[in-house]
């Protein structure tokens, strides 16, 4: 039997933004850089030379080991009916054991260990071979070929039958929940500590990079919107109607997602190390979303969480009615 290619992993532009979060302080490690090399052209006596050497190096470091990480673990992927391309790597289908879709496995960054989303594959040898799917613009497909290829397994079945037959979730707007009665989940902005942090830091940047030179004040709007956006990204607000959950932002207003409650598999809250708690969604294309929401309580995280659990439940009630 010829080899048919199903599905082939794709770049995720979310890596990209982290490239681009990295970049203020790329430019700034070059910045220092180009400093000390003109203080040693002109002759100029520079104090504490290899302590301010050593910042611009770390940032080097760190920014490629940031890149490095990423191309290791978002290795290429190709699904084929004859089994599993990952990188160089290839494992046939007689060859797995089992398949796991949903889950985490541990992953480690420098020191740091942590949990991420991950499609875990056993061997028959008992190796287990890890697809950490939010690496990739399209996971959510790698997971239903992956889930796909589960249901095969279990059944001995063919594997010949794999198909891409995944389908674009429907788009909803405002008009879709212009009727809905909703709750609302959000709190005032001045309860965020990130929110005073970012006002300060405005007020300081004021004083301190006015009357500098040009180079200085370019550096500082370039940085200021990278701020912003990274603030902006955890103050997110919840709306939760029968039919509905919209997720909106205070600070990016043009972020909005309307998530129809028929289409959620999965709900939680999750904090992980330094970073404010989001509410995770996992929906039926196994798309997983986390919205960070610093604003609110745990409280507020268990009273919305409960509500939607109870409405799916109701939905369910109804189709099998």
């Amino acid at each position: 039997m010829s080899r048919t290619v199903i599905l082939q992993s794709k770049f995720s532009y979310t890596l990209l933004m982290v490239y681009l979060l990295l970049a203020p302080f790329l430019i700034f490690a070059v910045g220092i850089l180009v400093l000390l090399s003109k203080n040693i052209i002109n002759g100029e006596p520079v104090k504490d030379f290899i302590g301010i050497l050593l910042f611009p190096i770390f940032i080097f470091l760190f920014f490629g080991y940031t890149i490095l990480y990423y191309i290791r673990n978002s290795k290429k992927v190709r699904i084929t009916t004859e089994g599993i391309e990952i990188g160089r790597k290839t494992v046939l289908w007689g060859e797995v054991n089992g398949l796991s879709i949903i889950g985490k496995q541990p992953i480690r960054f420098i020191i740091a260990r942590f949990m991420q989303e991950a499609v875990t594959i056993t061997l028959k040898s008992g190796e287990e071979i890890y697809i950490w799917v939010d690496f990739y613009g399209n996971g959510s497909q790698i997971r239903q070929i992956m889930k796909q290829a589960e249901t095969i397994l279990k059944n001995n079945g063919n594997f010949g039958k794999l198909a891409l037959t995944t389908t674009e979730p429907d788009t909803f707007t405002d008009r879709d929940v212009a009727t809905e009665t909703f709750t609302y989940y959000k709190r005032s902005a001045f309860r965020f500590f990130s929110v005073y942090i970012f006002i300060g830091f405005l007020i300081f940047s004021f004083f301190v990079f006015n009357g500098q030179d040009f180079g200085i004040k370019i550096a500082f709007i370039i940085l200021l919107p990278i701020i912003f956006f990274i603030i902006g990204w955890q103050q997110h607000y919840f709306m939760v109607s029968d039919n509905f959950l919209v997720v909106k932002n205070h600070w990016l207003l043009w972020r909005k997602l309307i998530i129809p409650i028929n289409d959620i598999t999965g709900i939680r809250s999750e904090t992980l190390r330094k970073q404010e708690t989001a509410l995770v969604v996992t929906t039926g294309d196994y798309k997983t979303q986390r919205f960070q929401a610093g604003r609110l309580k745990q409280s507020d995280f268990s009273a919305l969480i409960d509500e939607v659990n109870k409405n799916i439940k109701h939905k369910k009630k109804e189709r099998h009615s």
